[in-house]
């Protein structure tokens, strides 16, 4: 096996499932039964997207809310390399009904780690809708007033986050975080 090669037993077993890329890149001496059972991945509740700058979360955000519909909660791992979804696009390319299948309703948690917040903004508002817990590690979160700070502010009950969140590269730098009104549980670690 490759060195970034997993084995699993189908249907997936357990809970959580940790280094995935996407469902293209699960292989199958029986290729058949990766398209026709939606069940294969049905217990999972907690993703973890290794970061790939081919990652295509249109599709990719599709299969998973018909494949993992106990889905929970989202870690983005990586280096700035996702290669995100954004409905807004001004090509117009994403119809209404493609923006819905990207919704992931039930995703609640996404932590990120290592990666530029504003990259993945468009992502957590429009396809995240219900997020109410934000964990950041390595990733500093915004101070400025913008869409993703009003979104954050009104969803967010939770926020975890590491010093390196808080502070980011520019310490002396003054931050206003009077947007996370409603939160109810903070962590700083």
């Amino acid at each position: 096996m490759h060195q970034n090669a997993y084995l699993y037993s189908l249907p997936f077993p357990y809970h959580e499932l940790k280094h995935f890329r996407h469902f293209e890149d699960v292989q199958s001496n029986n290729g058949e039964i990766l398209k026709a059972d939606y069940r294969l991945w049905s217990k999972v509740r907690s993703l973890e997207l290794v970061h790939s700058d081919q990652i295509d979360f249109k599709n990719l955000f599709s299969l998973i809310k018909m494949n993992m519909p106990k889905l929970s909660s989202i870690t983005f791992r990586g280096n700035n390399a996702y290669k995100l979804f954004n409905p807004n696009d001004s090509d117009g390319s994403y119809n209404e009904i493609e923006r819905i299948n990207v919704r992931l309703d039930s995703v609640t948690t996404v932590d990120l780690e290592g990666m530029s917040i504003k990259q993945i903004q468009q992502t957590l508002i429009h396809s995240l809708p219900n997020l109410q817990c934000l964990r950041l590690k390595y990733t500093e979160l915004p101070s400025k007033e913008n869409e993703l700070t009003s979104f954050l502010g009104q969803k967010l009950q939770q926020i975890e986050f590491d010093q390196d969140s808080l502070h980011g590269k520019n310490h002396a730098e003054e931050k206003d975080f009077s947007y996370l009104c409603n939160l109810k549980y903070l962590k700083v670690s």
